[in-house]
């Protein structure tokens, strides 16, 4: 682990349009205790508007 990663959580865009699949990728990225600020979408212009939108 770098130093750094403790101090900084991960950004991490979740593109899934299965709600089913959406909440089994969630609940591995808590269950492997990884600090994340995770933004979860359901369609790829849904994540190009987020992404734009964090400029």
């Amino acid at each position: 682990m770098f130093p750094n990663q403790a101090l900084r959580p991960i950004e991490v865009l979740l593109v899934e349009g299965s709600p089913s699949d959406a909440n089994l990728s969630i609940k591995s990225f808590l269950n492997a205790q990884i600090a994340n600020n995770l933004h979860q979408v359901e369609a790829t212009e849904s994540a190009m508007n987020y992404l734009r939108e964090q400029q």
